[in-house]
């Protein structure tokens, strides 16, 4: 939820928000993380649920932030 909260307070002084996450593939009922219906805000880690997947979902998301700011990843 502090993801979320952050986001929009930053959005709402002029901030442009980019590193969405898709929202599949977490189990929850509600967030106030997510920016719609299909994307939290960024990058969201459950480590009690899916701890195996924190290395790949962090090096997944370092990538589209890379390609959506348009960073040379051997720079």
């Amino acid at each position: 939820d502090a993801i979320g909260a952050i986001a929009n307070a930053v959005v709402a002084r002029g901030a442009q928000a980019f590193g969405l996450w898709p929202r599949a593939g977490y189990e929850f009922e509600q967030s106030k993380g997510l920016y719609d219906e299909q994307h939290f805000w960024g990058l969201v880690l459950d480590f009690e649920n899916q701890s195996d997947l924190t290395d790949q979902r962090i090096k997944q998301w370092c990538a589209q932030i890379r390609e959506e700011l348009g960073i040379d990843a051997q720079a």
